[in-house]
């Protein structure tokens, strides 16, 4: 399930889909004539202007927002008294010849980041790491670890889960590793409504940390605010992957 889940989303992305519109439009306008083309004209335009609505700032920015939003960030710890600050991983290369913090993901090394700066502020707390290898032979949560050791956190502090394939698994092992104790819960903001759900699923008691957002509002307007980009479409393919994942668990009755 886990392989067929990773196969199909990527298909259901912005792109491939605007790319079967445009394939399917021209076709139709290939094989027909008269007002049969029309159809295809019509698949085409449908193209078009998705790919318009979705190159510039404000449908993207709408849509992670949504997801953002749900959550504020910690800025200063309100209770000390936390033991564990978990962080889920989001990816990683298993390239030897790089240093860890180039083997990371640009989402787990902001995650991770974001760990050791809660960690500084509860230094008797417990940094859980947690990802496993779907595709590697390296573990995201020994990627991460080499990292934090590196930058000065002690192993002594150090917790690694290396077992989980997704989301839903990180949330069955770490139910066993902090029980019911509640625990800051690192990952990306848009990724955090998902993980909320399924760690409480799980009976956990998860303190939204959210980090490594994408739909910062701006104090100055920038000119290329107004240009299509590409960052705007990754922005809205982002944000369309969480709506599909919260969906797919709630349809699995995994929150």
């Amino acid at each position: 399930m886990f392989l067929l889940k990773k196969l199909i989303t990527p298909l259901l992305s912005p792109i491939p889909i605007i790319l079967v519109l445009l394939v399917v439009g021209l076709v139709q306008m290939w094989r027909s004539r008269g007002s049969n083309r029309r159809r295809g004209f019509a698949w085409i335009m449908s193209a078009t202007v998705i790919l318009v609505l979705l190159s510039f700032r404000p449908i993207p920015t709408t849509l992670m927002r949504s997801l953002e939003g749900r959550y504020p960030p910690v800025v200063t710890p309100a209770d000390s008294s936390i033991a564990w600050i978990v962080v889920l991983a989001a990816g990683a290369t298993d390239d030897p010849a790089l240093a860890a913090p180039h083997r990371l993901s640009q989402s787990s090394l902001v995650r991770l980041v974001e760990g050791i700066r809660l960690s500084r502020q509860l230094p008797s707390a417990k940094l859980v790491l947690s990802g496993g290898s779907p595709f590697s032979s390296v573990t995201l949560a020994s990627v991460m670890r080499s990292l934090a050791l590196e930058l000065g956190v002690p192993d002594s502090l150090i917790l690694t889960e290396d077992q989980s394939m997704d989301t839903k698994d990180q949330a069955l092992a770490i139910a066993d590793v902090v029980q019911k104790d509640p625990f800051f819960l690192v990952t990306s903001a848009k990724h955090m409504p998902r993980s909320m759900a399924l760690f409480e699923r799980q009976g956990l008691s998860p303190i939204a940390a959210p980090t490594d957002h994408l739909a910062r509002r701006p104090t100055t307007i920038h000119p290329g605010g107004f240009y299509p980009s590409s960052l705007n479409i990754r922005t809205a393919r982002l944000a369309w992957r969480e709506y599909l994942g919260l969906m797919w668990a709630r349809l699995r009755g995994q929150v």
